[in-house]
């Protein structure tokens, strides 16, 4: 085919100009050929004249209609198999299972033998690889010839003998048809317009079924054209040559031949940006060398409707911009016109303005909007990208634009010289300057490069043209080096004044960074980045000095103790400050943090800038590590660097999230909003191991679903933005979805858990409110409907962060048991001592304790014997990767670990280092315990003790009524007393102890007369002064009775052997060893 290629060009270049007759040609049609690697194809079924599609289930199913959908065949040499893409959708034709079944939706198990049929012109059979599973050779990829319900379902089982008719496929090139198309009106265009002999390429055009060759025939063509149309072009006649763009003008409502960076939408023939950021591009070919004009229509509408007050004032800010590059020239670019540049009062205004795309297309269409981008210069060989791009995007930001034209205005030796020597005298200016020696050394080497190529006779173009390049190249990397030493000395010189005499406090600290900085100013061979890192630490010292010598009362600022985490940010609100004054939150890993740390005024300000359902200012602290422990807290600062701080807060960042997605569709908005909505998962919740699975519903579908688990379907529009995913994202993890999404709200369908309410509290600013739901839907922040979508991301953050508590609060994201957090606000070097919430089972009397056979028990004992007994306190030691907690005791070392389920499943072992067995989840109690009263009273809550399993009701530690522990299911009872547990500080203890006063004669007391003893095969217990529980075990651990309330005495008959005999009540427990004979 190159050979053939190169041929055909040397027969283009063979003919001459001269006058031709008139000539017309037949446009191109849809046609089946040959199967070419890399083409898009309708792929049409000869039996029933139908088109490859798909459809029926979710929307993936393989099938035939007369639409279809095209697809690029991909050949694979070492196989000799193909692939079939469905172009522009993120879909392979593959097959799902043995049994013939074919879907769009994967992209494995997807290679085809596609083989021509012999005697049958461009017709091919399409069967499954000899190793694939499902194989049979006389079976092939088809159809039945009958409908399946409402569909022609496709299947690769379609025996040749019984379906012949309808297994045979034709390729009908669609590539082939766009690039004839091009040709032809190429052709049509050199006919029109010059006199050039145009037969080979209409031999090309009628014959030629080879793409590579039909484009290289336009391409020159084009260019003959070009060169013979441009002859007298001037800057007073330019010559259109908008034919070198490719869909200018988005005559089909589409952006076919454009690079689309953002979600656009495209209509009435123009594009429209909405509420994003974006960049929309297209890389031009094949042009001469020589200056053009870039035209286009278009406007921005920087925020809200104001009726064009801040246009007429001077104050409105465009952001987006019409630009053309060139790989060697310096680009060129302009702002797009303000809307409010023109009245319009036709259909669709508003306030005498456009308001939408059917108002913009009859402005548009008046001559409205125009814009022009002149002094645009390329060089020989040279590509041109035209564009309109904006980095901005708040609530109401709108841009649109059509209509680009293209114009070459000539070619002039002299206007290229006078750039490339604007460039010389560029570099003359700042060779000289501060900047890295390596960097200098370029550019001296750049310029004298250009200069002497200036100076040549005669001057050659295409080295100038290199030159040149390589000089803008260098004179970027020295204004970046320059800046970079020049702003270093500006920090050192602001340092010297604030010194000034050096008689303020920590002097010699500022005087030691100046001089630090003043060695780093005089090194050339240092990279920018230290350089910006020098300029840092100055300024941070001119701070710190600053601060040393503040004056003044510092401000009174107070930090709330309510915050959201996410993995990568921490939200925080503050009181007072108020005044002329810095306000903000300070942090660092260390539990002093101060604004010399890192400090933040980044907010959110709720009251300049209402948001339903919240209020106040919240600070964003951002950029931040996941798994991290942080300690933040406000400050406040005077002008005089006076800084008053509040209570510093412990936060632990979580872990971030692992939401995946599979986009079974590849809609841009569509693509956009799921991308968004993710990423707000994965940086504010820690859920993992969840993959959406997403489909688009279609263009003018409105609403959108979800199932638990993944499936999502999303709508077309407003309906698959980023709040809108994120709602639907709600169902895929538990909401209105999950069995639990019911027992977790009370019959008014407010929210149980804590750790969802406190966040709601946090972002309404109020503590007596609570998340709410009905059977499907969740708020505030749940986004239901796209009325509900502000297109702000505190709003998106708050769902995420609601999503990540409820969570936390019990509702599974993934199956299983919700996800683990940092409940108990532990420290790992202080004590804790754990007693059981049931007051039965010894509430008021009893710590666990290890006991001397290293298990876990309940011991009576009074809260000053527990803080004297290491026995009895306890380690939480939190992991903020797994946000699990490892439980040591403070006496032994040993971990709480699991064994088993029932008595004694939850243990301790002896180990240097915990493993997963040792791993436990705190879930917090839903309601407070009270203890105590007045000025002693202690309310607090109680933990449930978990070991980590994919269920919803895991292993838990349980207390029994003989003291011991044991592991039971989880129960999310409120009454489920037996599982919960306080952990208390010493503070704590010693209020316990207030409430519930007793001493180690109680138990002696209590169990003083108790008399355990065995006679004649019978056991005897006499004396027990108050109803106490009893049981028996045998020497092996065996349960031989247990009873329950047993006052006075009691026997009962047992075998020869020995046992052991436990006898407990409120206030004490008595164990012995009985021999029966």
């Amino acid at each position: 085919m190159k050979t053939k290629f190169v041929l055909l060009g040397m027969l283009f270049c063979l003919f001459s100009v001269s006058a031709q007759a008139e000539q017309t040609w037949e446009p191109p049609v849809l046609e089946a050929v040959e199967i070419q690697d890399g083409s898009v194809c309708y792929v049409v079924n000869t039996g029933l004249n139908l088109r490859l599609a798909f459809g029926a289930d979710w929307n993936a199913r393989a099938i035939l209609n007369e639409e279809g959908y095209p697809v690029t065949v991909r050949f694979d040499e070492a196989t000799n198999l193909y692939i079939l893409e469905f172009a522009n959708e993120n879909r392979t034709l593959y097959r799902s299972n043995t049994a013939g079944d074919v879907y769009t939706d994967r992209a494995f198990d997807n290679t085809w033998n596609i083989r021509p049929v012999d005697g049958e012109d461009a017709t091919y059979t399409i069967q499954a690889p000899s190793t694939a599973g499902g194989y049979n050779a006389n079976q092939f990829f088809g159809s039945t010839g009958q409908k399946e319900g409402d569909f022609y379902i496709l299947g690769f089982n379609k025996d040749k003998n019984q379906f012949g008719n309808y297994i045979k496929w034709q390729f009908f090139n669609v590539t082939l048809l766009e690039a004839r198309q091009l040709l032809y009106e190429a052709l049509v265009r050199a006919s029109e317009s010059t006199t050039l002999d145009l037969a080979s390429y209409t031999t090309v055009y009628e014959t030629s079924k080879v793409i590579d060759d039909v484009r290289a025939a336009t391409a020159e063509l084009n260019k003959k054209v070009f060169i013979e149309t441009t002859k007298d072009a001037s800057p007073d006649n330019p010559v259109d040559v908008s034919y070198y763009l490719t869909n200018p003008g988005f005559d089909f409502n589409d952006t076919k031949g454009w690079v689309v960076e953002g979600a656009s939408t495209v209509n009435y023939q123009e594009v429209e940006f909405y509420e994003r950021t974006f960049n929309m591009y297209q890389k031009v070919t094949g042009l001469l060398a020589g200056k053009y004009i870039l035209k286009a229509q278009g406007f921005e509408r920087p925020a809200q409707p104001d009726g064009g007050a801040a246009y007429n004032s001077g104050t409105e800010t465009i952001h987006a911009r019409l630009y053309a590059n060139s790989e060697i020239f310096s680009e060129v670019s302009m702002p797009l016109n303000s809307l409010y540049k023109h009245n319009y009062y036709g259909a669709g205004s508003d306030n005498g303005y456009v308001s939408g795309m059917s108002s913009a297309a009859i402005a548009f269409a008046d001559g409205l909007y125009e814009m022009e981008l002149a002094e645009i210069m390329l060089a020989e060989d040279d590509v041109l990208t035209i564009g309109v791009t904006s980095d901005f995007k708040q609530s109401y930001y709108w841009v649109l634009f059509d209509n680009f034209r293209l114009e070459y205005v000539g070619f002039d030796q002299d206007e290229v010289v006078t750039l490339a020597q604007q460039q010389v005298d560029a570099a003359e200016a700042i060779k000289d300057d501060k900047m890295k020696a390596t960097v200098k050394d370029n550019l001296v080497s750049a310029l004298n490069q250009t200069q002497g190529i200036l100076d040549a006779e005669p001057l050659e173009l295409n080295d100038l043209y290199e030159a040149y390049n390589q000089l803008l190249v260098a004179i970027e990397a020295a204004n970046v080096s320059i800046l970079a030493y020049d702003g270093l000395q500006t920090a050192i010189d602001s340092a010297k004044v604030v010194y000034d005499n050096g008689a303020g406090n920590e002097a010699s600290a500022l005087q030691s960074a100046i001089s630090t900085a003043e060695e780093m100013s005089d090194n050339f061979s240092v990279e920018s980045d230290d350089i910006y890192s020098s300029t840092s630490d100055m300024y941070k010292a001119i701070f710190a000095y600053r601060l040393a010598n503040a004056t003044g009362t510092a401000p009174r600022v107070m930090t709330n103790p309510n915050y959201v985490r996410g993995a990568t940010a921490i939200l925080a609100r503050l009181l007072g400050g108020a005044g002329d004054v810095e306000r903000g939150f300070c942090w660092a890993t260390h539990p002093n943090p101060t604004v010399l740390d890192n400090r933040t005024t980044e907010h959110f300000d709720l009251v300049a800038n209402p948001h339903y359902d919240m209020n106040g200012v919240i600070y964003y602290i951002k950029d931040l590590e996941p798994s991290t422990v942080y300690y933040i807290r406000a400050y406040a600062m005077s002008k005089t660097y006076a800084v008053g701080y509040g209570d510093v807060l412990k936060v632990i960042t979580i872990p971030k999230g692992n939401v995946t997605y599979t986009l079974h569709d590849d809609n841009v908005s569509f693509r956009e909003g799921v991308e968004s909505a993710v990423y707000y998962f994965n940086n504010f919740t820690s859920i993992k191991g969840h993959n959406l699975s997403v489909s688009y519903a279609g263009d003018g579908s409105t609403g959108a679903h979800a199932s638990y688990g993944g499936w999502m379907e999303l709508g077309s529009g407003i309906y698959c933005g980023t709040g809108i995913a994120l709602h639907e994202m709600g169902h895929t993890v538990g909401v209105g979805t999950h069995w639990m999404w019911g027992v977790m709200r009370d019959q008014d369908g407010f929210w149980y858990g804590d750790r969802a309410n406190k966040v709601v509290q946090f972002f309404r600013n109020m503590t007596n409110t609570k998340l709410h739901g009905d059977n499907t839907h969740m708020g505030p922040y749940g986004v239901n409907g796209p009325g509900a979508d502000s297109g702000r991301p505190i709003l998106y953050i708050a769902n995420a962060a609601v999503h990540q508590a409820m969570a936390e609060d019990g509702l599974p994201p993934t199956g299983g048991f919700g996800l683990p957090a940092y409940t108990l606000e532990s420290e790992d070097t202080i004590k804790y001592y754990i007693k059981i919430e049931n007051e039965r089972l010894g509430r008021n009397t009893t710590y666990l304790v290890e006991n001397p056979q290293g298990n876990l028990v309940l011991k009576v004992m009074s809260g000053e014997e527990a803080l004297a007994n290491d026995s009895a306190a306890w380690y939480f030691i939190y992991n903020p990767e797994t946000c699990y907690y490892n439980i040591r005791n403070a006496s032994t070392g040993k971990y709480f670990t699991y064994r088993k389920t029932g008595t004694n499943g939850i243990t301790l072992v002896d180990k240097a280092t915990p493993a997963a067995v040792e791993n436990f989840q705190l879930m917090m109690s839903r309601v407070n315990s009270v203890i105590g009263s007045g000025r002693d009273k202690l309310t607090t809550r109680t933990f449930w003790i978990i070991r980590h399993e994919h269920k919803t009701d895991p292993p838990t530690l349980s207390a029994q009524s003989n003291k011991s522990v044991t592991v039971t299911s989880f129960n999310w009872g409120d009454n489920a007393t037996t599982q919960r547990w306080f952990v208390l500080r010493e503070n704590e203890v010693e209020l316990f102890d207030k409430a519930y006063p007793q001493t180690s004669q109680t138990e002696e007391m209590a169990m003083s007369q108790l008399a355990i003893y065995a006679e004649n095969q019978q056991l005897h217990i006499n004396n027990i002064i108050e109803p106490s529980d009893i049981v028996v075990y045998d020497i092996s651990g065996r349960l031989q009775f247990s009873m329950s309330g047993v006052s006075g005495s009691c026997s009962r008959p047992l075998s020869e052997g020995v046992y052991f005999v436990s006898v407990s009540n409120k206030q004490a427990t008595k164990t012995k060893k009985v021999v029966v004979r």
